[in-house]
C-alpha cells in the first residue's frame, strides 16, 4: 500500500465532492409592514451576501484541490430545513 503524502486526501474522501447552498427566505422580509418597506433591499442584500459567501467557498477549495458544488436556493412559505434535505439528496 503507498503511503499518503503530506497534503494528500484521506483515501475516503478521493472522487467526493462538497455542496454547499445558501437558501434565501424571502418570507421574513414581508413578516411585518416595517419589513416589507425595505423587502427588495433586505432581499437583494441577503442574495449578494449569499452569492460571496459561495464565491469565497469556491475559491477555498479550489485552492485545496476540491470540487465545490454551490447553489442559492430561494424560497417562500417552505422551510430551510426541508430545501436543504432535498438539496442534500440530489
Amino acid at each position: 500500500m503507498a503511503r499518503a503524502r503530506r497534503g494528500d486526501p484521506p483515501p475516503e474522501v478521493v472522487g467526493s465532492a462538497v455542496r454547499l447552498l445558501t437558501v434565501v427566505d424571502e418570507f421574513p422580509a414581508y413578516a411585518t409592514p416595517q419589513a416589507a418597506v425595505f423587502s427588495q433591499q433586505l432581499l437583494e442584500a441577503l442574495r449578494t451576501r449569499g452569492d460571496e459567501i459561495l464565491a469565497d467557498a469556491r475559491e477555498a477549495a479550489c485552492k485545496q484541490g476540491l470540487a465545490l458544488n454551490t447553489r442559492r436556493v430561494e424560497i417562500t412559505g417552505r422551510s430551510a430545513g426541508e430545501v436543504i434535505v432535498e438539496e442534500a439528496g440530489k
